[in-house]
């Protein structure tokens, strides 16, 4: 993995964990919050990128997924980012074409996965969010740039 997307994912997680640590109102607490704060996170650490879409506040149970779809545009760079709350241990993204092909994948043990593309084509790609361990509320976020 790139070092500024490794750094990336421990300044997130860190900014997580004191969000959830300092505030009554957690991700468990209130949808609308979590996605507001992982729009505010994303876009002060991941400057010049912007959200071009983004899917929140849905509970997980360990070994449970869901998925949805987003168009990818040709030539322009993409980071998925997701966010898990505090009793969330391992939340993993992946990445797939229209044909079900995997593109990409972050299968790291934690609870913040971020992948980076950059496609060859224009099309309808699906991004599958897996609760590997624990449980809890996830949020994820297209970027682009």
């Amino acid at each position: 993995m790139k070092t500024w997307l490794m750094k990336k994912k421990v300044v997130i997680a860190s900014v997580i964990a004191l969000l959830m640590a300092a505030s009554a109102v957690t991700v468990v607490a209130s949808n609308s919050v979590s996605r507001r704060e992982l729009s505010a996170i994303t876009r002060k650490l991941l400057s010049g990128w912007d959200i071009r879409d983004r899917r929140g506040g849905r509970h997980l149970s360990q070994g449970r997924s869901y998925y949805f779809s987003t168009t990818l545009f040709r030539g322009s760079d993409y980071l998925i980012v997701g966010a898990g709350d505090r009793s969330v241990r391992d939340l993993d993204i992946e990445l797939y074409d229209e044909n079900w092909n995997s593109i990409d994948d972050d299968n790291d043990s934690d609870s913040t996965p971020v992948v980076q593309v950059r496609p060859r084509w224009t099309g309808t790609f699906y991004v599958v969010v897996r609760m590997y361990r624990g449980r809890g509320y996830s949020n994820v976020a297209v970027c682009y740039r």
